[in-house]
């Protein structure tokens, strides 16, 4: 057995040794082949190895260029850094003057070489301002449409040397910057510092495209900011001519009412004619419109002060002759209602008498039923104030208990008897008529509905009998105080 085993390994060990001896003349084969292909590759004609390097070195060490994307000639990159950020040139320029105390930049030359290399430095780097206005010229009006470039239009503008230049660029691009979103900045910082007269010819230029402007998201701001700085008559004028020419698209505008607005508080009568002269004519397109609606109700409210009384009961007529319209509309009921607060009673009793034989159908409908309550309220007052031409109380009451049993179960025609009986607590006999018509329909309601009924009417009731007991005590003081008078009489006599 130990002979067999000696046997094994001799024959291992000799199958090692053949192996290893082929891989190492494998490996051997493999670099020689190498090192064919390479003289092969080095020894084809027309290729120069050594002034192959040379080119690329003399590529990599040669300054690159650009094309300057405005006049088309060649500028060097410290050039073209300057002009595209002439802080980041700055910057640069800063890093390379900057030394630490105490160490010298160049190890192997003296401090007199450092201080003229950073006084040549500075030497080769041109001004910020003069490179940046020299490619400006010309183009303020799109260095304006961008973020930076607006900024520092705006800079430029409060500088007298510049101003003219950027001013004479600008005025023709009015309209166009002032719907940018960075140009509009530009606009309002021009209005800001240039004169009336230069005011005047930005304005003019602005009229013909002002609707346009005007129903712009950004150009409506642009517009009121630009009212702040007009103070002269042409200037207002030309203004004025630009919003006349479509005035009713502004108004149903989103973005142009906020100009309409902003005109009213702005500026006077009779400045604010031309707005009052369009709602009387569009009087029903604007009340039932959501921006129309707001301003009307302004336009209202500033006529109270500056209006003659002539004019501003022409404009509460030209709205009230479309009563009819407005209260069953969901924007046209509240101008009515506005005016139900403010106008005369010449125009309060217009809108009740087109509204007369009429009010049991409004009570039953969402917006005219806030009409009908409102009417009510408004004619009670007239009543107790002993101001009323005529008693459109006991008028509206009565039509709306002809139909009170249809009235009574609406949703919302209950709330306008609701407001009925509690406008006649005030007449005992408007109550005992209201209480003879609507308690026999009682019966039929829910149980919760029918008490919180019988609530209200035991409330109106209670305020009815402290009425006449105020007006028992006010009688009786009347008469003693007569009779007090007479005594006095006779005893003087």
């Amino acid at each position: 057995n130990n002979n067999n085993n000696n046997n094994n390994n001799n024959d291992n060990h000799g199958k090692f040794k053949k192996r290893k001896e082929r891989d190492e003349e494998k490996s051997n084969d493999f670099e020689t082949n190498n090192t064919k292909n390479a003289n092969m590759k080095d020894s084809k004609p027309g290729v120069d190895r050594t002034k192959s390097m040379e080119m690329t070195t003399s590529l990599e060490s040669q300054e690159t260029s650009h094309t300057d994307p405005f006049n088309g000639e060649d500028i060097t990159s410290p050039q073209l850094l300057n002009l595209i950020s002439p802080g980041a040139r700055n910057n640069q320029q800063n890093r390379s003057q900057f030394c630490f105390p105490n160490k010298n930049p160049n190890p192997n030359s003296n401090s007199d070489s450092s201080e003229i290399m950073t006084k040549d430095s500075q030497s080769d780097i041109s001004p910020r301002t003069p490179s940046m206005i020299d490619h400006v010229v010309g183009r303020v009006c799109s260095f304006a449409k961008t973020q930076s470039g607006s900024r520092f239009v705006q800079e430029k503008l409060s500088e007298t040397k510049y101003f003219q230049m950027f001013f004479e660029e600008l005025q023709e691009h009015v309209p166009e910057l002032m719907m940018d979103n960075f140009g509009h900045y530009a606009i309002e910082a021009l209005f800001n510092h240039c004169n009336d007269e230069q005011r005047i010819v930005l304005v003019d230029n602005l009229r013909e495209s002002m609707v346009t402007v005007a129903c712009h998201k950004q150009g409506s701001f642009s517009i009121q900011a630009m009212m702040d700085t007009l103070s002269t008559t042409d200037q207002k004028q030309y203004l004025i001519q630009g919003l006349q020419m479509d005035i009713k698209k502004i108004i149903l505008n989103h973005s142009g009412h906020y100009v309409i607005l902003r005109f009213l508080t702005r500026f006077k009568y009779p400045d604010t004619k031309f707005i009052f002269k369009a709602i009387s004519q569009y009087a029903l397109e604007l009340a039932t419109d959501h921006y129309g609606l707001r301003v009307l109700k302004d336009a209202v409210e500033q006529g109270q002060t500056q209006l003659p009384s002539q004019d501003l009961l022409a404009v509460y007529m030209s709205i009230a002759k479309h009563t009819n319209s407005l209260v069953e509309n969901q924007y046209g009921n509240y101008i009515i209602q506005h005016l139900l607060d403010v106008a005369p009673r010449e125009v309060t009793d217009t809108i009740k008498e087109k509204m007369h034989g009429k009010f049991v159908r409004y009570s039953k409908q969402k917006f005219s039923s806030n009409v009908v309550e409102k009417c009510l309220k408004h004619s009670s007052a007239e009543v107790n104030k002993g101001i009323a031409n005529k008693d459109w109380r006991r008028i509206i009451i009565q039509e709306l208990l002809t139909k009170v049993a249809d009235l009574i179960t609406d949703k919302y025609a209950n709330y306008c008897l609701q407001t009925a009986l509690e406008t006649a607590s005030s007449d005992p006999e408007l109550l005992s008529k209201f209480n003879q018509a609507t308690k026999p329909h009682l019966e039929h309601l829910r149980e919760n509905v029918k008490a919180k009924w019988m609530k209200l009417i035991d409330i109106a009731s209670g305020k009815c009998k402290n009425v006449s007991n105020d007006s028992t005590v006010q009688s009786d003081k009347t008469m003693n105080s007569s009779m007090a008078d007479n005594v006095a009489r006779t005893v003087k006599t």
